[in-house]
């Protein structure tokens, strides 16, 4: 990500998406920089994306050996399963570089999914012989609680860490964590049942994220990607909407309400070979599901969940080769207002040179998003040559947005919009101080 010789902003998926990477057993030991960053914001995304939650007593610390690299793995012992089944011991694989500041009797509340060799946790569910029945957390420390006098604390460093939901109950009693947990019903089963009823077989769960769906304006200039999938066509919400729509589940009617997307695997899971399974969607509001749909890739195509035989039939083939967006906004944009960025929570900028800077200030954040609310003309997208580009990203809410900043010509590009402004000076000064 650039800044200033070219800029982009990216409003990004809470998830994962999109923007967000997690590594629990993917890190380099020699370069050990441990960066799960899964950016949770609140426990219902946490507790449907988590195949087992438990609070559980860490017996016995030990070691693994991954490709020559070796793991520590840690073993617990539930007290209670609030949501899965687990044994009498859970093995739970740690990073290369240590997440967790951990002592064999310590308590947590740890949300958990099944591990993966051949991806980085937790976008591969996969089961593998080489680790038996394995776990690993869901974003390292931003997914264990650790519980000492009754009170809730962090697990280990946060540092580079949103961590919302672990910040929000630091200093709690445990009890009260403990109590919000039960209070929520999992509703990824709702979504595997809702599959099934249209004959899809469902599997794993590929993830799960907080999503504030767009205005109804914003529906044509607001998309996502299907994060951590081969497939980087950029759907917008007016075509999930209507794809949903055709199964009877309009979620127009609900646009600016924040809600959930949870993603699963359906017909098969995926080890990381072959064609990439059907990606089937649903859309929640108020913990029920108000929209859904089938993803297939490669070629990115969207199918309702009525449709399985025409989805399943679909021969695979790339997406369409990309071409030039016709200006989204001819009459002028106000980039702050149009694109909703008063909800941006992450600002990530990188300059030609490959320097940059990621800040989750808010105080630094909201001078940059109130220099852009401005109406500002607008022309389409040039063609321009050369590297002195620079790219920011911006994590608003759960989509993304994308602008390339080029100095020489004073020009910010939104080509997912098919327009170029001349941005306030204002506003790319204060980019430009992110290190």
């Amino acid at each position: 990500m650039r800044v200033f010789g070219s800029l982009v902003l990216t409003l990004s998926l809470a998830t994962s998406c999109a923007g967000q990477t997690f590594s629990n057993t993917a890190a380099r030991a020699d370069a050990c920089r441990p960066a799960p960053t899964m950016g949770w914001q609140s426990l219902p995304p946490m507790i449907d994306r988590a195949t087992l939650v438990v609070r559980a007593d860490v017996i016995r610390i030990g070691s693994i050996d991954l490709g020559g690299t070796a793991v520590r793995t840690l073993t617990l012992r539930p007290n209670e399963v609030l949501k899965g089944t687990a044994g009498a011991q859970i093995t739970v694989l740690e990073n290369p570089c240590p997440f967790f500041d951990v002592r064999a009797g310590d308590d947590w509340i740890a949300f958990l999914a099944p591990y993966s060799s051949t991806f980085a946790a937790p976008y591969g569910p996969v089961r593998t012989a080489a680790v038996g029945d394995a776990y690993v957390t869901l974003g390292g420390p931003e997914a264990v609680f650790a519980v000492r006098n009754g009170t809730v604390a962090r697990a280990g460093p946060l540092e580079g860490m949103a961590a919302q939901v672990v910040r929000s109950y630091e200093g709690s009693a445990a009890s009260r964590l403990l109590a919000d947990i039960r209070r929520i019903r999992p509703a990824d089963g709702d979504v595997r049942a809702l599959f099934a009823r249209y004959g899809w077989a469902p599997h794993a769960t590929w993830n799960a994220h907080d999503l504030t769906l767009p205005p109804a304006i914003g529906f044509q200039n607001l998309g996502l990607l299907a994060p951590g999938t081969p497939t980087k066509v950029n759907h917008n919400f007016d075509e999930f909407a209507k794809v949903s729509a055709e199964a009877g589940l309009d979620f127009r009617p609900h646009a600016s309400k924040p809600g959930e997307l949870i993603q699963i695997l359906l017909e098969r899971d995926w080890d990381g070979t072959g064609r990439f399974p059907p990606l089937g969607h649903a859309v929640l509001v108020d913990r029920r599901i108000v929209g859904a749909w089938v993803h297939v890739a490669p070629q990115g195509d969207l199918y309702a969940i009525t449709q399985r035989e025409a989805a399943l039939a679909a021969p695979p083939h790339d997406p369409p080769a990309a071409t030039a967006t016709p200006n989204f906004f001819p009459q002028g944009i106000n980039i702050a207002r149009d694109h909703a960025l008063a909800n941006t929570w992450a600002l990530s900028v990188k300059r030609p040179d490959l320097s940059g800077g990621q800040t989750q200030d808010r105080a630094v954040i909201k001078p940059i998003v109130e220099a852009l609310d401005v109406k500002l003309p607008t022309q389409e997208v040039p063609v321009m040559t050369g590297t002195r580009v620079t790219i920011v990203l911006i994590w608003v809410d759960d989509r993304f947005l994308t602008f390339e900043y080029w100095s020489e010509q004073e020009l910010l590009a939104n080509r997912s919009f098919g327009y170029a402004v001349h941005p306030p000076r204002r506003a790319i000064e204060l980019l430009e101080a992110i290190r």
